[in-house]
């Protein structure tokens, strides 16, 4: 004992400042204490475990070293506040700030587990944070966002939550530390909302397209409108885009079942009908084209108009099995068939009567004529449709037959007359001596016999053989004198034979004594000689055509060596585009260029065939003249328009010129540079006189520039003026009358400014006008904002009336004059500026004495149940059958149309109808309040979001 006694005192007196009693000395030594040694590190936990003083254990708790004892300081303490300074402790230790490895940390999740969750918000390894927040469940990870220390870490938990439960915490913990999180947490949870609503939506779609469906299905007696109302429906049950529960399902289907087969049967009806209607207009229109069309067009398009005639009468017999057609139109579509029918049945029996041959017999005529006449009448065409074509064309053919055969006879006996004369002119050239022209006319008139018979025949037969004996003789007279003529020719042609003269040269001369044989004669004497005569031609000749043959090859060489030049040209002429328009403009310097390469090409190639190189060059020159002929328009125009620059030029040296001519001086070069092609010798002239011009200008515009700084800048401070008293005014307004008034008299005077320089740069002056603009848009900004206090003032009027006659309307009868007068008195003091609302809240007040407020009560439910109809929102289950018939009702008077009005607009009809509506009964005003309220406030987010 006495031991332990004088060692409780030796430490009593050796005892550490850690230890010390006195706050500061434990915080001196725990400032000045090296935390590196293991020592050291475990006073301190001891202190932060043991010593009652705050700042004692929050002091050590920041010289820890061990992220391990951070973490379990800040699990096991028993103060709260001690274990959050050690969470951020921990946080430091593993920080960003902190040399703590990637390894270590991984030791630290092996050794403790339970660190995962403060590693993955401070840890300083992305890849193993990332890892650790994948482990961790969506109710961790939605807990400790807001802890997070690292941006991109904040963004996955974001993207991994997906229950709203979780979402809503993290956006909770968050709250503006983290903007890109929030944006994905807010993008979730309004997609969240949003899907809730659409199934909402729906939902309620879904009943009442079944309870519109149901509706029809249950008429018993059916008018056309249910056609139109089936199709709305069903159309908006096809697109509404989601899968009702299988109950709504089942429901529509069966009304749909329903009146889906009463909807077609009556379409196969109506269908019917206007089959019907559209074969009688079929067989009309028919029988009215078979009236217009010659036998010609009518024999080409028989086949067709006989399928239309047999397909029309099929597709009558089928329609008229599924809805009985009227009497009229029966006798209507039978009397256009017949008539049609008889019309194809006379086309066909004239395609069958062969028309009769060009040299036909009068007998063949006719057998045709018969045939005809009888294919008239057989026709039964009606008097209702107009006269058959066809049919007066049969009349004037038979017409036609009948005069044939009158002139048939009358040309047999001109024929043989004329035969007769022939015989006589043929015995006349005989007499003459012309042998040739004689036995010519002898083999004509053979031949033209031959087709006579009986006495005509043996008439013509004997004047023939006296005339052949007449040919026959003469004959033998004119050989005897011709025979030495052609022994003569024979010799002069064999004598060229041996001529060394020029192939043309010589080719003449055979061909003159060729013509000279021609025009001796044909005789016997002759066809002799003919034989030698040609022979010793064609030997002559053979140096000729040996020669001609070559200079041909040569030419039509060339001639084809020019032909691609002719096509060229033509292709310059056809495929340029001439048609100047807004943005083309044909490259007249580069047809200029081709045409004079043509033209060279053309030049060079000179030998070619004389008639066809004149047609050649008449093709080339036909297209060449066309191109100048558009090129001489366009040189016209040109230089015309370099003279009038000229003339602007010189005009503009003779007046007063001033700095600002500079610009149309330089517009003329520049204009000059633009304009295309001219005649080189006219272009060179107009030159020299457009730069001396020109020229001349520059100088005295030169001469003219003066310093005008002074008085732009006085004009620009009368600009800035204006706007600067708008800038006021959109500052200190108040008052929408005179703002309006200053407004309009600021407008004035800036509108009456003098206009700015010209020359001032472009950037100065859209600066003015935009500071002008935007002052401008700030008025109208704060006018708006007077405005809307303004309104909001008269709303409140407004609701004080409306307050005042509910007061009275919960009198009612029983409310005394001293009541009536004081409330009515309150009324007066108000002031409303809108008329027509105020004679609605005098009607209100007017009727605040009455009892019976039944009417009333409905009226403001029927209100309700608009708003909410309007708004999307579900009705009371007690007024949800009245809702539907109220929707119902409206969509067969008004349709499914819906009015232009902003959301906000009606909102504000709403309220205004709603305050001016006489009081519901007592015991419902005031849930009516409380339910219009709720949808009011409701609205008006809707409202807010509509404008964003």
């Amino acid at each position: 004992i006495e031991q332990r006694r004088l060692l409780q005192m030796l430490a009593g007196l050796f005892s550490q400042t850690w230890q010390s009693n006195v706050v500061e000395k434990r915080l001196e030594w725990i400032q000045k204490v090296d935390e590196s040694l293991p020592t050291k590190q475990a006073i301190l936990v001891s202190l932060v475990e043991q010593d009652s003083e705050l700042s004692v254990r929050q002091a050590a708790l920041d010289k820890l070293t061990s992220p391990l004892q951070a973490f379990e300081l800040s699990n096991a303490h028993n103060d709260v506040t001690t274990r959050q300074h050690a969470s951020r402790v921990l946080a430091k230790l593993i920080g960003v700030n902190s040399n703590i490895s990637e390894q270590e940390c991984r030791d630290l999740i092996k050794s403790n587990p339970e660190i995962k969750p403060t590693l993955a918000k401070h840890c300083t390894y992305a890849a193993l944070r990332h890892e650790l927040i994948e482990l961790l469940s969506e109710a961790q990870q939605s807990e400790i966002i807001a802890e997070v220390s690292f941006t991109d870490t904040r963004q996955l938990i974001a993207k991994n939550l997906v229950s709203e439960d979780a979402l809503r915490t993290a956006k909770k913990g968050l709250r503006g530390k983290d903007t890109s999180a929030e944006k994905i947490i807010k993008s979730k949870l309004d997609g969240i909302n949003t899907t809730a609503k659409k199934l909402a939506s729906e939902k309620e779609l879904a009943d009442e397209l079944c309870a519109k469906m149901e509706l029809l299905a249950s008429y018993t007696k059916w008018r056309p409108e249910f056609k139109g109302q089936y199709i709305i429906c069903d159309r908006q049950w096809q697109e509404k885009g989601f899968s009702p529960e299988p109950s709504v399902l089942a429901r529509y289907d069966s009304a749909h079942a329903v009146v889906s087969a009463e909807v077609e049967r009556q379409i196969k009806i109506e269908q019917a009908q206007i089959a019907q209607q559209e074969c009688c207009s079929q067989l009309a229109t028919l029988n009215a084209t078979l009236a217009t069309l010659s036998i010609e067009e009518a024999l080409k398009d028989k086949s067709a108009h006989t399928k239309l005639h047999k397909d029309t009468l099929e597709r009558w017999q089928q329609q008229i099995k599924i809805d009985e057609p009227k009497h009229d139109l029966v006798q209507q579509f039978n009397k256009a068939q017949q008539n049609a029918e008889s019309a194809l049945t006379f086309f066909e029996v004239i395609e069958n009567i062969p028309a009769p041959e060009d040299d036909a017999n009068v007998v063949d005529n006719k057998n045709t004529i018969k045939q005809l006449k009888t294919a008239l009448k057989q026709l039964n065409w009606s008097s209702d449709y107009p006269q058959l074509t066809a049919k007066t064309e049969i009349e004037k053919r038979i017409d036609d037959l009948l005069q044939s055969n009158e002139q048939a006879k009358t040309d047999a006996k001109n024929q043989l007359d004329k035969l007769h004369k022939r015989i006589n002119r043929l015995l006349g050239n005989t007499n003459r001596g012309t042998l040739v022209v004689a036995r010519r006319e002898l083999e004509a008139v053979q031949k033209a016999v031959e087709k006579y018979s009986g006495k005509d025949r043996a008439a013509l037969d004997e004047r023939i053989e006296k005339a052949t004996a007449a040919i026959k003789k003469m004959g033998d007279w004119q050989d005897f004198a011709t025979e030495p003529k052609y022994l003569a020719l024979c010799d002069q042609m064999e004598a060229l034979q041996k001529s060394t003269q020029h192939p043309d040269k010589l080719a003449k001369k055979i061909n003159d004594l060729q013509q000279k044989w021609k025009a001796v004669g044909q005789s016997d004497s002759a066809d002799k000689h003919w034989d030698r005569f040609k022979l010793a031609a064609d030997q002559a000749y053979e140096p000729c055509s040996i020669f001609f043959k070559q200079r041909r090859a040569t030419r039509l060489e060339n001639l084809k060596r020019r032909e691609p030049l002719v096509t060229q040209m033509r292709d310059l002429l056809e495929k340029t585009d001439w048609d100047e328009q807004l943005d083309y403009q044909p490259d007249y310097k580069g047809i200029e260029n081709e045409l004079r390469r043509i033209s060279n090409e053309w030049q060079k190639i000179k030998d070619v065939e004389p008639k066809q190189g004149q047609k050649q060059w008449l093709k080339l020159s036909k297209f060449k003249s066309a191109i100048y002929a558009k090129l001489d328009v366009v040189y016209d125009a040109n230089i015309e328009l370099k003279n009038q620059l000229i003339a602007q030029a010189l005009a503009m040296l003779e007046s007063d010129i001033q700095e600002q001519s500079l610009t149309k001086l330089q517009y003329l070069q520049s204009k000059w540079k633009t304009i295309g092609v001219t005649r080189r010798k006219q272009d060179q002239a107009a030159w020299k006189k457009f730069t001396k011009a020109t020229d001349d200008v520059y100088a005295k515009i030169q001469g003219l520039r003066k310093d005008k700084r002074a008085e732009e800048d006085q004009q620009l401070d009368a600009y800035r003026s204006v706007i600067k008293k708008v800038q006021v005014l959109a500052k200190n307004t108040t008052s929408l009358a005179e703002g309006d008034r200053e407004f309009e008299s600021l407008q004035n005077e800036y509108q009456a400014l003098p206009e700015l320089p010209h020359n001032l740069p472009e950037k100065l002056i859209k600066g003015l006008e935009s500071d002008y603009r935007r002052s401008s848009d700030n008025y109208s900004k704060a006018r708006e904002r007077v405005q809307l206090a303004d309104k909001a003032k008269a709303m409140q009027a407004v609701y004080q009336y409306a307050n005042l006659c509910e007061k009275l309307e919960a009198l009612g009868s029983k409310a005394t004059p001293e009541q009536t007068l004081k409330i009515k008195t309150e009324i007066t003091e108000l002031v409303i500026s809108d008329k027509k609302i105020q004679q609605r809240l005098e009607q209100r007040l007017d009727s605040a004495h009455l009892d019976d407020r039944e009417t009333y009560t409905q009226t403001r439910k029927e209100l309700c149940i608009d708003l909410e109809i309007l708004l999307g929102a579900d009705s009371p289950s007690e007024d949800r059958a009245y809702r539907m018939e109220i929707q119902l009702q409206r969509m067969q008077t008004k349709g499914l149309g819906h009015s232009n009005a902003t959301l906000k607009d009606k909102i504000d009809d709403f309220k205004i109808e709603w305050l001016c509506l006489p009081g519901a009964e007592a015991k419902q005003q005031q849930s009516l309040n409380k339910r219009f309220d709720a949808l009011i406030k409701q609205a008006d987010k809707s409202s807010k979001k509509q404008k964003l």
